[in-house]
């Protein structure tokens, strides 16, 4: 099997990212499957070279027909750290507007390559919003982003700890509601109406207090088992980690999408020190009140802001900063391929969803982001088809940040992860 050498180096601190030096991946065996209970993909094998920019071809069973349909992937790359960041040439899609005249800087620190951005304006004291205006209606919704709150910087917030007057410090949460961390709205601009479609991804609501899916017109989609009470919807804080990068990771869809007794999409979560958390919405049969579209509201979105909305007067000390942003809509938006740490999609830790090109039942085609991955060390393969089923063990498809041949694909595991 062929292999590169790649020069180790230093891992950047604090927020910066791994070596993007890997292995290469050399054509790897089909590896036969026993049988499994639910149709949830079924990779067997991978072929390409491991590396930012390059392709892999997966083969297997089970991916289903529907692909995604990526309007944006952001990765802040082509844009200069102290400077203000470009409406257009992201490697996918292009951001449709800013929300307002802030500063819109991008960031030196970064999830993966060299340049994030900078979601608050400090001279301003307010979000630096990007809007994303879509080509058409929707219905169903995939978002995912990585967020920090670089080192000796803090959490955005009016009111620290115990309510007090002043902002919170590096590692405090604020006491009132502080941030929202992407918005679809059925128009334009950042602020909705209760006649307008309206829903977050995520939503800071208080001290500590994690809500995914709110709506300023008073509906959620709840966290399943649970009631319809607000805090019902709370996920907490335990999952969060002030020493770097979170993944949010938001799939919605709307009432007439959801098969019965599907989920309504799922809200997850990952970092390196609490790893992977999932929590599945209700479904809007079984849980009439925890739905995408309710109260009479227009039933379909045309723009995505990101963030969604960020806390006025949180301080000069306030720094929310996103990266590696990833959004696809309508019919299955929730179909990716990822790379990830760990041979079963539970334990990762560290994971990169890559560019679908081409989708099929049984082979897909993908491009790994050109910042490349953010973990050192095997990477290991996993599919999810439009349902939202992932295979739970993953093919071990190469190394990364290091010289060691590819390793031959394990098979999968036969039980399905939402």
């Amino acid at each position: 099997m062929r292999q590169t050498s790649c020069e180790i180096t230093m891992m950047r601190q604090n927020l910066h990212k791994l070596p993007k030096c890997v292995a290469l991946l050399g054509s790897l065996p089909l590896v036969g499957m026993a049988p499994f209970v639910f149709a949830a993909p079924v990779p067997t094998g991978a072929s390409g070279t491991l590396a930012g920019g390059q392709t892999l071809t997966v083969s297997g069973s089970s991916f289903g027909t529907q692909g995604p349909h990526i309007v944006l992937m952001e990765d802040f790359e082509r844009d200069t750290a102290g400077q203000k960041v470009q409406l257009g040439g992201a490697p996918v899609g292009a951001w449709t507007g800013y929300n307002s005249s802030n500063t819109f800087l991008a960031s030196p620190n970064a999830h993966t390559g060299k340049v994030g951005f900078h979601a608050f304006d400090y001279p301003h004291q307010g979000a630096n919003i990007l809007n994303l205006a879509l080509s058409g209606q929707y219905q169903e919704a995939f978002i995912s982003y990585w967020v920090a709150i670089p080192a000796g910087k803090s959490f955005p917030g009016g009111l620290g700890p115990n309510s007090s007057p002043t902002p919170p410090g590096p590692g405090e949460w604020p006491t009132d509601s502080a941030w929202k961390f992407a918005w679809l709205v059925q128009g334009a601009g950042a602020n909705s109406t209760a006649s307008m479609f309206d829903l977050r991804t995520m939503d800071y609501g208080g001290p500590g207090m994690f809500q995914p899916a709110e709506s300023n017109s008073g509906y959620a989609m709840y966290i399943e088992p649970g009631n319809y009470l607000m805090n019902a919807n709370d996920i907490g804080s335990s999952w969060w980690t002030w020493n770097g990068w979170n993944r949010l990771t938001t799939w919605m869809r709307g009432n007439s999408t959801v098969p019965s007794g599907a989920p309504g999409g799922m809200q997850q979560t990952l970092n390196n020190q609490s790893g992977l958390s999932t929590w599945s919405f209700g479904n809007p049969v079984t849980y009439p009140t925890s739905a995408m579209f309710q109260k009479g509201v227009p039933n379909y979105f045309t723009q995505i802001n990101v963030p969604g909305w960020i806390r006025e007067n949180s301080g000069p000390n306030a720094d929310p900063t996103y990266d590696d942003i990833y959004i696809a809509v309508g019919p299955g938006a929730a179909a990716r391929v990822e790379l990830t740490d760990s041979a079963t999609y539970a334990g990762s830790k560290h994971a990169t969803i890559l560019r679908a090109i081409n989708w099929s039942n049984t082979q897909v085609t993908a491009q790994i982001p050109s910042a490349g991955l953010d973990f050192s060390g095997t990477a290991y393969l996993y599919v999810t088809d439009s349902n939202g089923d992932t295979n739970a063990g993953g093919i071990a498809v190469g190394t990364v940040g290091g010289t060691t041949a590819a390793v031959q694909p394990d098979p999968p595991t036969n039980v399905t992860v939402r």
